[in-house]
């Protein structure tokens, strides 16, 4: 998978070593001095020819500062969709109907007017 390594201690260039998303999380457990979290993790191979035992990469760089408020949160629901999953608790898992929660993120990606396509194979069809 295309990954981006930016560290003092990265190697520079392009590296063709094959790796997976486990590989960067059991690359991060190294560096960190963690256990493994499972037996994913522990079996991937870590990106260590992508690093360096010094830093080599020591340049400044200026950060950009974000050109719109980070602390700006989303609007009180203005759908019904919105509205009718806004009435379930969402701290626990799977607690809104799955056609619901479909309906509402297709309506709100496409528009409060576009119609959903029907449930794939193997939906459960009540709720």
């Amino acid at each position: 998978m295309p990954t981006y390594v930016i560290s003092p201690y990265a190697k520079s260039g392009v590296l063709s070593t094959p790796y997976n998303m486990a590989s960067v999380v059991r690359s991060v457990e190294t560096i960190l001095g963690l256990p493994p979290m499972n037996l994913f993790d522990a079996q991937a191979t870590p990106m260590y020819d992508a690093f360096t035992g010094t830093p080599n990469n020591n340049a400044a760089f200026n950060a950009l500062q974000p050109t719109y408020n980070i602390l700006e949160q989303n609007p009180a629901p203005a759908s019904a969709a919105a509205r009718a999953t806004g009435r379930y608790n969402t701290t626990i898992p799977d607690q809104i109907p799955q056609r619901l929660l479909d309906r509402a993120l297709w309506k709100s990606v496409h528009g409060p007017h576009s119609k959903p396509p029907p449930p794939g194979p193997g939906a459960i069809t009540g709720g």
